[in-house]
């Protein structure tokens, strides 16, 4: 990946370094509705113009990500909020466990499951 940036930055850099040294004869730039001009290098002029669009292009996308960014945030605090109802539910359930218990293991279930349905049969039959 770092190759790759060099070959991307390399050539930009070059192909910039031959703009400036070919652009550099002055230029008056005029501000319209405002009495005021300025007169820089038409590398600098076009240079600065490239930087405000892509400030301007920068804060336009950020602008338009809020909405993507408050989901975010609110995903976050309800992820938050849904751990810390695990943790109490995981404490409340080792509180209620009773003391002789053996830990509690995945086939207890299942055993105890099946007699529980049958008594429930049993009881619906006669």
């Amino acid at each position: 990946m770092k190759y790759l940036s060099w070959i991307i930055t390399l050539p930009v850099t070059v192909l910039v370094l031959v703009f400036v040294l070919s652009n550099r004869e002055p230029v008056q730039l005029d501000f319209w509705p405002l009495e005021m001009t300025m007169t820089a290098p038409l590398y600098l002029m076009l240079l600065l113009s490239v930087l405000f669009g892509f400030l301007l292009g920068g804060a336009a996308m950020w602008v338009t990500a809020g909405r993507s960014r408050k989901r975010a945030r609110q995903a976050a605090a309800k992820l938050r909020e849904a751990e810390g109802q695990i943790v109490s539910l995981k404490r409340e359930l080792e509180r209620k466990k009773p003391a002789n218990d053996p830990a509690g293991k995945p086939g207890d279930a299942a055993r105890i499951a099946p007699s529980a349905a049958q008594a429930r049969l049993t009881s619906a039959q006669g």
